[in-house]
């Protein structure tokens, strides 16, 4: 491989046979493109938050499952289609445009279920308003609600913000969805420790387990109590990287008391459109630049 210089080929057909999962560990860069066909592949929600952004499944809630078979279509009819190619029309907006000239190509018969349902659900790679019984929040917190096996939305808005916090933490996760830099679980709940994609899956993966282990009473209290990490001991629950695993057993006694400014700096370096808060402009030198932004 020119990229990495860490494995071997026998011919140039293997090579690529093998790119789509190779590049994931492979030096070279990587795009959402490369998550969603991933995703086809392995017949899974993607996790990746950026991915769910730009190929709507943040948009589509329940409908999810439905817009994975639609893209897997798109590698059905065209298994030469590449990541690229794909992420392509999606950065130029033309994605809609595009899945609807490969599905218009084949028979009423080939078509299968997904293209009908994407005709009447356009909305979720569109920039047309969400129904409002589509909306992923309310979706979400449905779930959560299932879940918990209670309805207390009548009594959530007098919830500590403690509660409403871990509330929806459990909400995105049963919706196979985890926080982004751009909202505050995404510190709150330390997936800022997570070097790369891979990695903030895999913590989204713990967080997972670990509700399925435990009551959400009992969440609360070790998460009010900085001893999220005791619980996930306690369940004898695991990440791949030991040393993902140090570093969140250690940056997890703060929470949520307080919060390393490196996290702030890290989600304004990731999330442009987001200046630094005040602690990282004190921490980071920020004060003596004429234009925050511009540092960052």
């Amino acid at each position: 491989c020119s990229g990495c210089k860490k494995v071997s080929y026998c011919l140039k057909r293997c090579q690529t046979d093998c790119w789509d999962h190779h590049i994931f560990e492979c030096a070279v860069p990587i795009h959402t493109g490369h998550f969603l066909k991933k995703a086809c592949q392995d017949d899974l929600i993607p996790m990746h938050h950026q991915t769910c952004v730009d190929y709507g499944f943040e948009r589509a809630g329940k409908f999810q499952n439905h817009l994975l078979g639609l893209y897997q279509g798109l590698w059905i009819y065209e298994p030469s289609l590449t990541a690229r190619e794909v992420h392509q029309w999606q950065k130029n907006g033309i994605l809609v445009q595009k899945i609807k000239e490969m599905f218009e190509h084949e028979s009423n018969y080939s078509k299968g279920q997904y293209y009908p349902w994407f005709l009447e659900h356009q909305w979720v790679l569109d920039e047309t308003p969400i129904p409002a019984e589509h909306r992923p929040e309310k979706l979400m917190k449905a779930k959560a609600w299932a879940f918990l096996e209670r309805d207390k939305s009548k009594e959530h808005s007098h919830w500590l913000e403690l509660q409403q916090i871990c509330f929806m933490h459990y909400a995105m996760l049963l919706s196979h969805s985890h926080p982004g830099p751009d909202t505050t679980l995404w510190i709150q709940f330390k997936y800022c420790v997570a070097k790369n994609s891979y990695l903030k899956m895999s913590v989204s993966r713990l967080y997972s387990t670990l509700i399925h282990q435990c009551k959400f009473d009992e969440f609360c209290a070790v998460y009010e109590s900085s001893s999220l990490f005791w619980l996930i001991k306690k369940y004898k629950l695991a990440l791949h990287s030991n040393s993902l695993l140090c570093h969140l057993s250690i940056i997890l006694l703060t929470s949520p008391c307080m919060n390393y400014s490196v996290g702030g700096l890290k989600c304004s370096v990731i999330e442009t459109d987001i200046l630094p808060v005040h602690s990282v402009v004190a921490d980071y030198g920020f004060m003596n630049c004429n234009s925050t932004k511009s540092s960052v």
